[in-house]
This record gives C-alpha cells, structure tokens and sequence, in this order.
C-alpha cells in the first residue's frame, strides 16, 4: 500500500510539473505576442498623429485652410487646389516627375506640364492612413510634390551593353545597335517617397511561373525588411515606424517604361 501512494504521489508530481511548464510556456509565448503585436498596432496611429501635427505645425497653412475640416465640400476643393499647385511645382523643374491621379485612374509622366506617357491603373489599394487623417492635414501633404527617397525594383534601370571599341568607321556600323528598352523583366517597383509613404506599383499580368516567383520573392522581401525594422525597434524599446503604402497596379509595359524614364529622386504628385 505505502508503495502504490509513493508511485501515485511520484506520478502527481511529474504531471505538475509538465503542466507548470506548459503554463509557463504558454505565459511565455503569450508575453512575446503582445511584446510584438502591441507595439505594431500602435505604429500607424503614430504615424497619423506625426503627419496631423506636421500640418498643424504650419501656423500660416493652418489659418488659411482651418475652415475645410468643417466642410466636406471645401476640402474637396482644397484638395484639388493642392493637386494643382503640386502640378505647378513639379512644372518648374526640367526632370521627368510622376503624376498619379485615382480620380481618372491615370499613372503618367509628366516634364513641364506635359504628358509624355499615361498608363491606366487597372486596380489600386490605399493604406487606410490617408482616409483616417485631417482634411486640413491631406491637403498639406499633396498640395507640393513629394520625392523619392528610395527605390527597389524587379527591372534594370538603365541596361548595360559591353562592348569593344570598333577598328573603323565599316567595323562601327557593323555593330551599331538600338538596345530594347523593354526587356521583359517582371515588373514590380517599390519607391519610399517623403514622410515615409511608400509606392508600390506590381504588373497586372502573370502570365508564367517566372512572374509568379519573382511576384512572391518581391513580396517576401519587402516582409522581411518591414519585419527585421519592426523587431529592431522593438527591442530598442521603440514603437516601429510605419510606412502608410500606396498600391498600385498597371500594365507591366507601362512599369517598365516609367521606371527607366524616372530621374533619381524624382517628384511625385498624387490625388485621391
């Protein structure tokens, strides 16, 4: 008898102790979620006040555009004044600029007010950051033409051809040569513009294995780098920073045709 209570007492004890341990492997795991997704759920609200007292801070701006965040009407007008003014802006420059505009679904290139290249926009997302900000603030923001600060992309921008000098003027023509422009890379660009909003412009068409792999790899870089941020940040202790994103996607042709055409640090419109 004294023998089975000391077996039923032993097996009591090894049961408590694999249960304390899930408890604390649980409590662990559960520590470590709300560690990560607390922080994460509060980046776009930073953002969203960072970019509000951006507008606010303008004391000047603030005075004269104050009304429209009590009229619906007035703010669609102040939006479409900011839009032009961003248009005349960007004009002044002699470099290519980037003019997206929701309202007629449009992606062109634009020098001195001039259209060189439209493509359609087939389907478009937009981070629900830019719905979720003061009117007052939305036509501070677009109302001049932000710039890229920083770009990654799928395509070659500028494709490069080696080649020997020629002998004479015969051997020259015989190697004269117009490089395609438009090789078919698949077609996907990612450009962080200023105060941190980031465009993403992805090929409509998937039309191979290829495509889809590069679409995917594409995809998976930009996770892993917005992950490895957000986990570098919080663990210094830090919210992370949040990059409200703008999706867009257009004919792969028209991706490819913008991208080489784009300057470094080119000024984008936008109007939504």
């Amino acid at each position: 008898m004294k023998k089975i209570l000391q077996r039923i007492t032993q097996q009591f004890k090894e049961l408590t102790g694999k249960i304390t341990v899930k408890i604390w492997v649980i409590a662990g795991i559960t520590i470590i979620a709300l560690g990560y997704l607390v922080p994460v759920s509060l980046a776009p609200v930073k953002t969203l006040k960072h970019l509000n007292h951006f507008a606010l801070a303008d004391s000047v701006f603030t005075e004269q555009y104050k009304i429209i965040n009590k009229s619906p009407e007035l703010a669609l007008l102040a939006k479409e004044k900011g839009f032009k003014e961003a248009q005349l802006s960007m004009a002044k420059s002699d470099s290519i600029g980037l003019k997206i505009n929701f309202k007629d679904s449009t992606l062109s290139l634009v020098i001195k007010g001039v259209t060189i290249h439209a493509a359609e926009i087939k389907n478009y997302k937009i981070d629900k950051v830019f719905f979720a900000i003061e009117n007052l603030t939305s036509a501070k923001l677009f109302s001049s033409p932000l710039n890229i600060q920083h770009e990654s992309a799928t395509i070659v921008k500028e494709p490069i051809i080696v080649k020997h000098a020629p002998k004479d003027a015969a051997e020259a023509a015989q190697q004269a040569y117009m490089p395609d422009t438009l090789q078919k890379n698949p077609a996907f660009l990612s450009m962080v513009c200023t105060y941190n909003i980031q465009l993403i412009v992805k090929q409509v068409e998937k039309e191979s294995f290829k495509d889809k792999k590069i679409g995917i790899r594409f995809d998976f870089k930009n996770y892993v780098q917005k992950t490895a941020n957000t986990i570098w940040s919080i663990l210094r202790l830090q919210i992370p920073e949040y990059k409200p994103v703008i999706q867009l996607y257009v004919s792969g042709d028209d991706i490819r045709t913008i991208y080489r055409a784009l300057p470094r640090n080119a000024m984008v419109v936008i109007y939504y």
